[in-house]
């Protein structure tokens, strides 16, 4: 049961992203979806901060991506594509070469702690 609320959610989310960020009605996405266990959400939310922080501290640029929470504690992240060679673009790369790789991987290490389950989904 919760398995069906989770998709009928899911499935009403990406019906809206048209309506809602004024794309034609063939506008591909990205889906990034991380099921973060309930004790940890806090840490999550606290993880996503301080990658932001280093986004804007490292002026990353050609990123572009919207985050949503649904009730089940799942995250997506939803990121447009204009065609598909954005899929063969890594947007963070020059992130990590800024803030160096071991940094860049210990933030997505941090991340990792807080879900066993995540998946990619794309839209179109």
């Amino acid at each position: 049961m919760k398995t069906l609320k989770t998709t009928m959610l899911f499935a009403i989310i990406l019906l809206l992203i048209p309506m809602i960020s004024n794309a034609q009605s063939n506008q591909a996405f990205w889906i990034h979806a991380d099921q973060v266990k309930p004790s940890i959400t806090a840490e999550y939310e606290k993880v996503s901060k301080d990658f932001i922080a280093a986004c804007a501290k490292h002026d990353l640029k050609d990123a572009d991506w919207t985050t949503a929470q649904m009730d089940d504690g799942t995250y997506l992240s939803l990121t447009p594509l204009n065609n598909m060679a954005d899929l063969d673009k890594n947007t963070l790369a020059p992130l990590a070469e800024k803030m160096g790789n071991e940094n860049f991987s210990a933030i997505f290490g941090r991340f990792n702690k807080c879900y066993d389950k995540q998946a990619i989904i794309f839209w179109y």
